[in-house]
């Protein structure tokens, strides 16, 4: 008897609808434990002292989905030390380089916009 999903001859034969579904979940279950296995990587590198603060600021802000505010009283400035294993003083440290490194780059763009030059 010929099998009427058989098209090229060589096709194996369909499988049972449950061992599909079971092939999906132990796929969507490896998916999840990798998601899993780098969160933790993640939050161990947010958390590592070799790890410098910019990047352990910057792990925290990607984690949450969040940026460093910009007010150095904001509540959160508090949060952000003790999730990165910081202290405030270093995270107020790259709080306020980043507010220089954004005042120079603002600084660079309007010299080019009015043609003026920058001493180098």
């Amino acid at each position: 008897m010929e099998y009427k999903h058989d098209l090229h001859g060589n096709d194996p034969p369909p499988r049972p609808a449950a061992e599909l579904a079971a092939e999906r979940r132990e796929q969507a279950a490896l998916r999840q434990a990798a998601l899993q296995a780098d969160k933790q990587r993640s939050l161990a590198r947010q958390r590592a002292m070799d790890t410098p603060p910019a990047t352990r600021i910057a792990l925290w802000e990607s984690r949450h989905g969040l940026t460093l505010p910009r007010d150095p009283k904001h509540p959160l400035m508090r949060i952000v030390a003790e999730n990165t294993d910081l202290d405030l003083a270093q995270v107020l440290a790259e709080q306020q380089r980043r507010a220089l490194l954004g005042a120079g780059h603002r600084a660079g763009r309007r010299s080019a916009v009015s043609g003026e030059t920058t001493p180098a």
